[in-house]
């Protein structure tokens, strides 16, 4: 839980000379207070606007108007606001002690804990005892300490998952390697496969080859004997005595002869019968 300052007691900082615009400035800010208090911020802030016209200066305008927008949740420029007014050579110990109280809350709604921690301390040397400046620092360097821890937990554990990361992708490329080299190994182990049935193949055509022709030239000598024989077998059987030719010759023209009388005879036998009709 922050604590946090309404400074409306603010409103009586100063106590300005009764001059016309002092009585119309302080007029302004009772408005402003009673806007405020209606939590009618938008009316509050012109206001205080109105009262800072009249006195530019004006400590309690300048401080009320802070106020307004940090419940406007305008945390940035209510802790601007803040900030410059404790810097106002003006205000006594108190009253800068609850501008820097204003804002390191305001910073603190920013979660911006190590600004507001300066500002907390910023407001405890002007007011060292003040219990609720205490409690608002430890809360922010608390919260501080808790950021920190988160963040070095995600630091941690992102460099675990870039650790991880690394060692996943070299285990990859391990893995590609090995199976690259495993696939080369296979390929060459294929490739001399090939090329030792190619050679096999080879050899065994040169092995083939002179025996075929070895074989195939004592088969052709072989048929060219066996031809060579045929002819002076037939030439030895076809060869005759000119007295056995002379025989054959006699027998031949003795069957012609035989034959010729045959055929005559045959033809002088026949008898033609003419059937007459009378």
């Amino acid at each position: 839980m922050m604590w946090y300052r309404h400074i409306l007691s603010l409103g009586l900082l100063t106590l300005l000379a009764w001059t016309a615009h002092a009585q119309e400035e302080r007029k302004y800010i009772r408005e402003g207070n009673k806007y405020y208090k209606e939590q009618n911020y938008d009316m509050a802030a012109d206001a205080y606007k109105k009262a800072r016209e009249k006195n530019p200066v004006s400590a309690a305008a300048r401080f009320n108007e802070a106020d307004v927008l940090y419940n406007q949740k305008k945390f940035d420029e209510a802790a601007s606001g803040f900030q410059s007014l404790a810097q106002e050579s003006g205000l006594n110990p108190s009253e800068r002690a609850q501008c820097f109280h204003n804002a390191g809350n305001a910073l603190m709604q920013q979660k911006k804990w190590k600004e507001s921690i300066q500002a907390y301390k910023q407001a405890l040397l002007s007011n060292p005892n003040d219990p609720d400046t205490k409690y608002n620092l430890a809360y922010a360097q608390a919260m501080l300490k808790k950021e920190q821890e988160q963040q070095q937990q995600k630091n941690d554990n992102k460099d675990q998952d870039n650790k991880q990361d690394q060692k996943d992708k070299q285990d990859q490329d391990k893995q590609d390697q090995k199976d690259k080299q495993d696939q080369q190994n296979q390929q060459d182990k294929q490739d001399q496969k090939d090329k030792q049935d190619k050679d096999g193949q080879k050899n065994d055509k040169d092995k083939k080859d002179p025996q075929q022709g070895d074989q195939d030239g004592k088969e052709n000598q072989k048929d060219k004997e066996n031809q060579q024989k045929a002819q002076q077998g037939q030439g030895k059987e076809g060869k005759i005595s000119k007295a056995d030719a002379q025989r054959i010759l006699d027998a031949l023209q003795k069957d012609e002869n035989a034959l010729q009388k045959e055929k005559q005879k045959n033809q002088k036998a026949r008898v033609v019968v003419i059937d007459k009709d009378w």
